[in-house]
């Protein structure tokens, strides 16, 4: 046996049981992240039917400045915009 086998079989760290874990985070990671996405899209449709041209217009400037600002606080970028 190769020295990285050993040490493989050495571990105290269950590899297969590590790596079903990670498959299972990353689907339900991707899951969540498409869930998210199709309900802001359908939510944002049913908006756009319920709202007029000129209402909407203004909710989607408002969610656009949010959203921008949001980015800013996420990237730690507060303190130099001033908020």
């Amino acid at each position: 046996m190769s020295e990285v086998e050993t040490s493989a079989q050495d571990s105290p760290y269950d590899l297969q049981l590590i790596r079903r874990r990670a498959s299972l985070g990353v689907g339900a990671f991707a899951l969540r992240e498409g869930l998210v996405r199709f309900l802001t899209l359908a939510s944002g449709v049913i908006l756009a039917r319920l709202l007029g041209p000129e209402t909407f217009g203004l909710y989607a400037i408002a969610w656009f400045v949010v959203h921008l600002f949001s980015h800013f606080s996420d990237a730690g970028l507060v303190s130099l915009v001033g908020c």
